[in-house]
């Protein structure tokens, strides 16, 4: 899981960033109003919140184990 969201967010949610500083380069305040820039921060942020919730599972999910029992004393 933690690979795919490192490619995801290489391939996908890094290009999205370029593309919104390149056109807030271009047109500064105005860029508020490009449907293109628009368009990228939506991506931006619906994805990028995906990505960070997906992060956070792995890391339940990693660490403590949850679905592990304890081990019982067998006396």
């Amino acid at each position: 899981m933690t690979v795919t969201a490192i490619v995801f967010g290489t391939f996908f949610l890094g290009p999205w960033e370029t593309v919104m500083m390149e056109i807030s380069g271009k047109i500064g305040i105005e860029s508020f109003t490009d449907p293109s820039y628009l368009y990228n921060q939506q991506m931006n942020l619906m994805f990028g919140t995906l990505q960070v919730l997906v992060l956070i599972i792995t890391v339940f999910v990693s660490i403590p184990k949850p679905w592990k029992s304890k081990r019982r004393n067998s006396n």
